[in-house]
C-alpha cells in the first residue's frame, strides 16, 4: 500500500568462526597457549624460585667493650658461608640453595631466597648480601640483596668459577679463580676481568708486552716492569709478553687494587703482579685491559700474596713457603722489605683458602691467620707488627679490640701491641676445626666449618 515499507533485511558476511570446525580449531589453539605458557612457566626461575621479604629493621648498637663471659644464643647449618656474613641486625646462613636472613639475636628467620640451583658462595658487601648459585657453566648466577630485608637489588650472569670466592674492598667485589679474576660493582656491572677472559676482543690486553728492569734490592736484582719513564729506552722481555697459559695461584683485594701470584707457561718461578680494579681511558672503562700497578718476578715458586696496602700506594706483602720468607714489593715492581717466618713450611703452603688469605682488618693493621698463628701487618707498609701464636683461625674487630679465637675461647688483643687483656671463654663442644669470627652488634659469630654459631 502506498507509504508502506517493507522490512529491513540484514546483510552483511558470515562469521568464520560459525561452523563446527572453525570452533574446534579455535578450542585447539587455545589449549595449545595454555600447555607452552604452562610449560615455560614450569621450567622458568620464577616456578623454580621461593622468597620472602622482610621490613626494615634498625641496626645493632655495638658495646663499648668486649662482654666479660659469652653464651650460645643459636646455630644453624650454613655451608655456602665461608666466613660470618652479616650486617646492622640480620645474619645470612645459606645451605641447599637457600639464603636464610636472620635476627641477629635470636636466629629467627627474617626472609629467604631460594633457587634450585646448588649455591657457590655467598658474602657481604655494601650492607648487602651477594649470592651466587651454580649453573652448567659454572658459578654464573649473582644476586645482590639488602642484607636487612631480602629485596633483590640487582642480579646477573656472570663467569665465576666452580670454587670462586667474592673478596670486597667496599667500593668492588672480586670473584676469584684459577683462570680468570671477576670484578664487580654495587650494581654488579663487570669493571675488570682478568687471566683467560673468554672472548677476548684483543688478546694481547690481558698481558701487554713488557720489559725487563733490575733494581738492587735486599736480596738483589729483581726483574720488574719499568715506571713510565723508562718504556720508551726498555727492551721487551720473551719470557713475559704476553703471559700466556698461566694459573692464578692466590689473589687479595684491598683499596681499589688486586694482588696475584700466577705461574705461566715456561716460567719456573711464579710473577706478582698488582691491577686496579677499574681502567679508565678516553672517557671509556677497559674491563678487558687491566691498568698493572706492579709487576714483578718472584725468587722462587709457590708464591702466595697476603696483603696489598690500604693506601694509594702498589704495594704488596708475599709469602714463600718454601723457605719461609715474607717479601714486601712496591712500585713498579721493587722489593723493599723480607723477612723470615718462624711457621712450618706445610703450614704456610695451606694457610690460603682456594687461593685467597684467611685475613680480615684491623683499624691499621691486617690480620693474617697462618693456621697456627696470627700475625699483624701494619695496613700501610705491610711491615710485621707482631705475632700470637696458638690461635685457632681468623680473628675480627670488635668493641674496640682485635677479638681472637683460641683453644676454649676467644682473646681479646690490644691491636697495637698484640696483648691479649682478656680472655672469653667460649664452648665448643668436640669441634677441633678452624674458627672464623664475625660480629654484628653485641653478637659475636663463629664459623665452624659448615656451622655458624652466634654468641651472646
Amino acid at each position: 500500500m502506498p507509504g508502506s515499507r517493507e522490512p529491513h533485511k540484514r546483510t552483511g558476511t558470515r562469521s568464520p568462526w560459525t561452523r563446527p570446525r572453525d570452533r574446534i580449531a579455535a578450542a585447539i589453539i587455545v589449549v595449545l597457549v595454555v600447555v607452552v605458557g604452562a610449560v615455560v612457566w614450569a621450567q622458568s626461575d620464577s616456578r623454580a624460585t621461593s622468597r620472602s621479604t622482610a621490613r626494615p629493621v634498625p641496626a645493632l648498637p655495638e658495646p663499648a667493650q668486649p662482654p666479660e663471659r659469652l653464651t650460645e644464643a643459636w646455630r644453624a647449618p650454613s655451608p655456602a658461608t665461608v666466613v660470618p656474613v652479616a650486617h646492622g641486625s640480620t645474619v645470612v646462613t645459606a645451605a641447599d640453595g637457600e639464603v636464610t636472613g636472620r635476627d641477629a639475636e635470636t636466629g629467627r628467620e627474617r626472609w629467604h631466597y631460594a633457587r634450585d640451583l646448588p649455591l657457590c658462595t655467598v658474602a657481604e658487601a655494601w650492607g648487602s648480601v651477594v649470592v651466587v648459585h651454580s649453573k652448567s657453566a659454572g658459578c654464573s648466577e649473582v644476586s645482590r640483596f639488602d642484607i636487612t630485608t631480602g629485596r633483590l637489588r640487582a642480579q646477573r650472569n656472570g663467569d665465576a668459577e666452580f670454587g670462586t670466592r667474592l673478596l670486597s674492598d667496599g667500593t668492588h667485589v672480586l670473584a676469584t679463580g684459577r683462570k680468570l679474576l671477576n670484578v664487580w660493582s654495587r650494581e654488579l656491572i663487570r669493571t675488570m676481568e682478568y687471566g683467560r677472559v673468554p672472548t677476548p676482543v684483543e688478546p694481547n690486553r690481558q698481558h701487554p708486552p713488557g720489559c725487563t728492569a733490575t733494581s738492587e734490592s735486599g736480596g738483589g736484582q729483581v726483574e720488574t716492569s719499568p715506571p713510565p719513564e723508562q718504556e720508551r729506552r726498555c727492551t721487551p722481555d720473551p719470557a713475559r709478553p704476553p703471559r700466556a697459559d698461566c694459573v692464578l695461584n692466590s689473589m687479595t683485594l684491598a683499596v681499589g687494587k688486586i694482588a696475584v701470584t700466577e705461574r705461566c707457561a715456561g716460567d719456573r718461578a711464579d710473577w706478582l703482579t698488582v691491577i686496579g680494579t677499574t681502567n679508565e681511558k678516553d672517557g671509556e672503562n677497559r674491563t678487558d685491559e687491566p691498568k698493572v700497578l706492579l709487576s714483578a718476578k718472584l725468587p722462587g715458586p709457590d708464591g702466595r700474596v697476603v696483603a696489598v696496602a690500604r693506601d694509594d700506594e702498589p704495594r704488596a706483602a708475599v709469602v714463600l713457603p718454601h723457605s719461609r720468607q715474607m717479601l714486601i714489593y712496591a712500585k713498579p715492581g721493587k722489593l723493599v722489605h723480607q723477612y723470615r717466618l718462624t711457621m712450618p713450611a706445610d703450614e704456610l703452603l695451606a694457610a690460603h683458602d682456594a687461593g685467597t688469605p684467611r685475613t680480615t682488618n684491623g683499624v691499621s693493621s691486617v690480620l693474617w691467620d697462618t693456621g697456627s698463628a696470627t700475625l699483624a701487618l701494619d695496613a700501610t707498609t705491610l711491615q710485621p707488627r707482631w705475632t700470637l701464636p696458638d690461635t685457632r683461625g681468623t680473628g675480627v674487630l670488635w668493641a674496640g679490640s682485635v677479638v681472637v679465637p683460641i683453644d676454649g675461647g676467644v682473646a681479646v688483643i690490644d691491636e697495637r701491641t698484640g696483648v691479649a687483656s682478656n680472655t672469653i671463654a667460649v664452648d665448643r663442644g668436640d669441634y677441633q676445626g678452624p674458627v672464623r669470627l664475625g660480629r654484628v652488634g653485641p653478637v659475636l659469630l663463629e664459623q665452624r666449618g659448615d656451622t655458624l654459631v652466634a654468641f651472646r
